[in-house]
């Protein structure tokens, strides 16, 4: 999958289409294998830098690869912090234990279940996941 993505049609669009939904190259689709360790973050930043070389980084204003190393080292940030932390990462308040009033909305919270929340990204994903399960 790696070879497959670090190509203009994947890497090369990078900055473009990573937060679509649909398609063969909206993500680079490599979470599953850097999260069990078949694949190291090290080795997909290589082939990214590669890839720069070879066909640049940047396309008018999009700069994919530096947006695609960014995330790729935000990923590492988080699983590290979550590390750290543990549990934590979950309790209300976070790690930091702040502390936060919450108003339950019975007609809200119904609203967003059912996708209609009045935002489309989220109403869309909503009634897909109340479709698919």
């Amino acid at each position: 999958r790696l070879a497959e993505y670090v190509s203009p049609s994947g890497l090369g669009t990078y900055h473009q289409t990573r937060n679509q939904l649909h398609g063969a190259n909206f993500s680079s689709r490599l979470s599953p294998w850097l999260a069990n360790g078949c694949l190291s973050a090290r080795t997909v930043y290589w082939a990214a830098k590669e890839y720069e070389r070879v066909h640049g980084s940047k396309q008018g204003r999009f700069d994919h690869v530096a947006k695609f190393v960014f995330e790729l080292e935000w990923r590492d940030y988080f699983r590290l912090y979550c590390t750290h932390f543990g549990r934590r990462v979950f309790f209300p308040g976070g790690p930091a234990q702040v502390k936060h009033t919450w108003i339950r909305d019975a007609e809200a919270e119904t609203g967003w279940k059912e996708g209609r929340t009045g935002v489309p990204l989220v109403d869309a994903l909503m009634r897909e996941l109340a479709y698919t399960g």
